[in-house]
């Protein structure tokens, strides 16, 4: 029998970590009732009802209790939502699993669930375009217009990476309970996986750390309908008030005419005042060396002679805690401008 924990975890005393796990949750809803810190909400046309946003004891894995965002009924709308974690403070990394059922409705079934993390996600009822303008992951059912089945992220309120139209049968489930895991690492990048297969890995959203935020699960139906099940959720975030500095484009190797400048640039992850500092590594350099005023993303070399050939480029780039990543080195080929035989 599965059983149901709920804790938060402060101050562990991991403050020399660049990360410090912070809170949980667990919930298998085997017993029946909402879960502490939690609370479920139920709309639709017809108003609150047992057809959405209830916990029941029956329809979960192996037929235990289990969260109904949605009972296959039209015009439905429910959803949980989870009290911060973390006592006010930033987080600026989490992970979260359950098992999610979507099926046993109509053809198509409609509309979709969201899951939510913010902190002003709405004291009531969403569906798949999720709520608050933190992050969501809103798996939309409905085609409606030519945009789904899709999986679809959300960051401040608007729409930045979707998988395309997907096949319905890799959403919907049926009578059965398909895996869902949902990460957002410290570098602020996004994994998503469902049903065992990625569908976005180390996606760059512009996620900041969220202080004060609630986490959220939302679904609803239309004039078409879908049973919405969550069950055995887990969730684990980890306080952090700065993002650990990625690189995500590289500088680039490439082969540069003698009299030449090698331009470089790298893209970053969604730091709000990264520090970059270019270094050079010369032919006959035992190591690399700070270019004097050279802090930007983007670099100009001088202009490059024979001499130069096998020289590297990197870029330390650093966030506002003093947290620093290296870049890949850049090397460059110096090589003479062929001349044309006559």
């Amino acid at each position: 029998m599965k059983i149901r924990h709920f804790h938060a975890l402060l101050g562990l005393g991991l403050v020399a970590l660049p990360e410090a796990r912070a809170g949980s949750l667990t919930a298998n809803f085997n017993d029946g009732a909402t879960p502490p810190s939690t609370t479920l909400y139920s709309g639709g046309d017809s108003g609150p009802g047992p057809e959405s946003g209830v916990i029941e004891l029956t329809g979960g894995v192996g037929n235990s209790g289990v969260l109904k965002l949605t009972k296959a009924v039209n015009g439905r709308n429910g959803s949980l939502v989870i009290e911060d974690l973390d006592a006010g403070a930033p987080v600026n990394s989490f992970e979260a699993h359950f098992k999610v059922r979507i099926g046993g409705g109509t053809n198509p079934p409609a509309d979709g669930f969201g899951f939510s993390f913010a902190n002003n996600i709405a004291n009531g009822t969403f569906g798949e375009g999720g709520s608050g303008t933190g992050l969501t992951v809103g798996v939309d059912i409905y085609n409606n217009p030519d945009d789904a089945p899709a999986i679809k992220i959300y960051w401040n309120g608007a729409q930045v990476a979707t998988t395309g139209i997907l096949p319905l049968d890799q959403i919907q489930t049926g009578s059965n309970f398909v895996d869902v895991m949902i990460r957002v690492n410290p570098t602020g990048t996004l994994d998503v996986s469902y049903n065992g297969v990625a569908r976005f890995t180390n996606l760059v959203t512009g996620f900041q750390p969220v202080a004060g935020g609630r986490f959220g699960l939302g679904a609803r139906t239309g004039g078409l309908n879908a049973n919405q099940f969550v069950d055995d959720l887990s969730i684990t975030t980890s306080q952090g008030q700065f993002l650990q500095p990625l690189v995500v484009r590289q500088p680039i190797s490439s082969r540069i005419i003698a009299g030449y400048q090698a331009p470089m640039n790298v893209l970053i992850n969604g730091l709000e005042a990264p520090t970059f500092q270019w270094q050079r590594k010369g032919p006959a350099d035992a190591g690399f060396t700070n270019i004097p005023g050279a802090q930007e993303a983007s670099y100009l070399s001088p202009a490059l002679t024979l001499a130069d050939a096998g020289v590297a480029y990197r870029v330390v780039v650093g966030n506002e805690n003093g947290d620093t990543v290296n870049s890949d080195p850049a090397l460059f080929d110096v090589v003479l401008l062929p001349h044309a035989t006559p």
